[in-house]
This record gives structure tokens, sequence and C-alpha cells, in this order.
């Protein structure tokens, strides 16, 4: 069984690599640069827009923060920014510096579909076990995978945080016990 702690740190470590990789491109005050947000698609320019509308509520400020406007970004807007089409723009140029631990053999397009495949499927289960839908007897959830994607993807990006997790997260554990269902 997957628990929330796992999703949670992934997510909060993606958020932040994608972040970082934007802001490298464009400013620190990417949610606010028309360069990026005309890079958007319409879809995404109004997650983003939502997203800032709903961090000025919740701060009661103008121009609210990055950092409260990436809180209320979704995971589904992070991975979208992993598409062939943010490749130059973004992830030739950043992703081994933001992935410092990836390994250096994969071309840097490898690199980005395994992280985009990987949160993609994380993403789902994420959503289902929120929803507090069975996540057990269906066959395309492969917990062992997700959880050793988990723990890849945080590992390329911090091996310190990865193994902190990994330290914490008995996911692993109770897998092994998970029992069979027919």
């Amino acid at each position: 069984m997957i628990t929330f702690v796992p999703l949670h740190y992934y997510e909060v470590v993606l958020r932040n690599a994608v972040s970082e990789g934007i802001a490298a491109v464009y400013s620190s005050n990417w949610h606010l640069d028309q360069n990026f947000i005309y890079s958007l698609d319409q879809k995404n320019r109004d997650r983003l827009s939502v997203a800032i509308a709903t961090a000025k509520r919740s701060s009661g400020l103008t121009n609210p923060t990055i950092g409260s406007v990436i809180a209320e970004l979704t995971l589904f807007f992070w991975e979208s920014l992993f598409k062939v089409s943010y490749g130059q723009i973004i992830w030739d140029h950043h992703l081994d510096n933001l992935f410092t631990f990836s390994p250096s053999f994969l071309h840097t397009s490898r690199k980005r579909q395994i992280i985009s495949d990987a949160t993609k499927a994380i993403r789902l289960i994420r959503n289902r076990i929120a929803h507090h839908e069975p996540i057990f007897n269906d066959s395309k959830y492969k917990h062992t995978q997700i959880i050793n994607d988990i723990n890849k993807i945080v590992s390329w990006r911090c091996q310190d945080t990865a193994k902190w997790l990994l330290d914490r997260t008995k996911v692993n554990k109770h897998l092994k016990k998970k029992p069979i269902f027919i």
C-alpha cells in the first residue's frame, strides 16, 4: 500500500525542481513573466491564473509570492511541463543541473521522459488514494514500481532526501505483506 508520505515528498521535490528550471530560463518570479505565460498552452495558462488568484485570496496580497503560487498548482501542472514541447525551452539546458544525480549515460530527453512517465503513474495512484478508491485489484497500479520511481527520481534530485524518505517510509515492508486478491 502506498501512503501519502512518499507521494507528498515526491510532489514537493518535483515542483521545486521544475520551478528552479523555469526560473533559470525566465525569472524567479516566473508566474508573472509574460514570456513564460505565453509559452504555456491555454489549459496551463488557465491553471496558473487560477493558482495566482487563489494565492491572492489566501495571502491577501495583490502580488502573491512565487511560493504561494507554487503551493496552489497541481501535480498535473508540474507533470505537463515535462512534455516534449518544453524540452528545448527548459530541460535540454537545465535537467542535468536540477537532477544532478541522474545517470550520465542517459540522454536528457530520455530522463525527461522517465520523469514524465513516472509522474503520471504517481499522480494517477495518488488521486485514487485521495478519493478512497481501490488500488489493489487494479493491475495498472504497479505499487512496487511506483515506490521505486519515487525513490529513483527523488534520488536524482537529492540523494540525502531520498535516503531520508526511504528511512521513514514503510511502504516496501507493507507491500511484502499485501494480501493476494483473486
